[in-house]
């Protein structure tokens, strides 16, 4: 699995470059911005397919996806079909969408529309699983040991972010839609018109599945209250929706300040630039700051300093983020029980279960406590029948008690 996801970075970073190439291209050998031929397709489509094979092979660590290597790798090859098509028809000096002129290019045309569902089908299928109830993600804040895939925050925002991306692929799909309509009906520059329209609203809502998830990302290594970080992913995730709905509005009516080419890459670039922004800012982070409050020094429970004569604890010094199970075993003369036949007690603190949470911090709970007497010569001896004693020195404790004393003899 490892393999293939570096297989899916190595390709985004690919697509980014050829895409880069091509903008290089654009300021060499100059020709139109605007229009269905143009060195600014390459260049749009390799940078805005490369970020989003990129965003999705990242952020889908955080959704429980089965076959998660056949999505990432269908989106990934109709992705490079995509952008290699697209390319092919520039240097060719021909439109790549819409063109039925020669057969070569109504397959090409035709390939391309097929990519392209093939994508939305993946974002549905993903956008479905990332809205699916996982049981591991609590509805209150999960300790730094849990990771982000458990933080309420981290899964919200790819929500939203897998919610957003869905809508521009929907996006994508109309224009298609629309195109291949005006093409049938004889009136084929007009469907770059019609199409083209709506390229502003694909644009802004393509890259909010990497924005919104590096938001919460950058928010987890320095916001120490999960509460805090799901406030400010909320405000982020509706400002966002609010922006992309005044941007969508405009585009259905037709209304732009700019062409709708211009205005897709400044909106793809502002909300692709805010998330490498925030990636980038987490990662030169020092590790000093993140989770300060989480790792504060000393333990989270500690016993009565003396229990009284008779009685016994479990020991509960719990560093922070220790598992119960690591809790040391103790060995303890029962004559601090009140037995006077010098019998050894072993208190055994296991946990059979993964603890619950308890005002946001694991809940120390035992789940049993096992009491065994041993006298030296002898093998087991049944409860109430010990040298000397008709009673029993302890009983096992009831499990799910809470940690306490345990009584003397004769006293329950």
């Amino acid at each position: 699995m490892a393999d293939m996801t570096r297989l899916w970075y190595l390709i985004g970073l690919l697509l980014i470059v050829s895409g880069l190439v091509h903008l290089g291209v654009f300021v060499v050998d100059g020709g139109p911005w605007d229009g269905p031929v143009s060195w600014r397709k390459p260049f749009t489509f390799g940078v805005s397919f490369g970020l989003s094979v990129l965003s999705l092979t990242w952020v889908a660590q955080f959704v429980r996806l089965r076959g998660r290597d056949v999505l990432l790798g269908v989106f990934a090859v109709a992705s490079v079909v995509e952008v290699a098509l697209i390319t092919v028809q520039a240097w060719r000096g021909v439109p790549s969408h819409f063109n039925m002129s020669t057969d070569v290019d109504s397959l090409i045309a035709r390939t391309l529309a097929a990519g392209g569902f093939a994508l939305i089908a993946v974002a549905v299928f993903m956008t479905v699983s990332a809205f699916r109830r996982d049981p591991t993600v609590p509805t209150i804040s999960a300790s730094p040991q849990a990771g982000l895939g458990a933080s309420p925050s981290m899964r919200l925002a790819v929500q939203a972010g897998f919610g957003t991306f869905l809508a521009a692929m929907a996006f994508g799909g109309i224009m298609i839609a629309r195109g291949v309509v005006e093409v049938i009906t004889g009136s084929q520059q007009f469907a770059y018109t019609v199409a083209g329209s709506l390229k502003p609203a694909h644009a802004i809502l393509m890259h909010g599945v990497l924005l919104l998830p590096a938001l919460a990302w950058l928010l987890s290594r320095t916001q120490p209250s999960e509460q805090t970080r799901l406030r400010v992913v909320r405000l982020a995730i509706w400002t966002y929706i609010t922006i992309s709905a005044i941007v969508s509005g405009l585009a259905l009516f037709g209304i732009t300040i700019v062409s709708p080419s211009t205005a897709s890459v400044l909106c793809a670039g502002a909300i692709s630039g805010l998330a490498i922004g925030a990636l980038t800012l987490g990662t030169l982070l020092p590790r000093t700051q993140r989770h300060a409050a989480d790792q504060s020094p000393g333990p989270i429970a500690t016993c009565a300093p003396s229990p009284p004569q008779g009685c016994a604890r479990v020991p509960a010094v719990v560093e922070p983020g220790q598992p119960l199970e690591d809790v040391v075993r103790r060995l303890m003369p029962a004559d601090q029980y009140g037995d006077q036949h010098g019998h050894q007690v072993e208190r055994q603190h296991r946990q059979a279960r993964a603890p619950g949470p308890l005002g946001g911090m694991p809940a120390l709970v035992q789940d049993e406590l096992v009491v065994e007497r041993v006298a030296p010569g002898q093998h087991d001896v049944p409860d109430g029948e010990g040298p000397g004693d008709g009673e029993a020195i302890a009983v096992a404790e009831r499990e799910d008690e809470a940690v306490g004393p345990v009584l003397p003899r004769g006293t329950a």
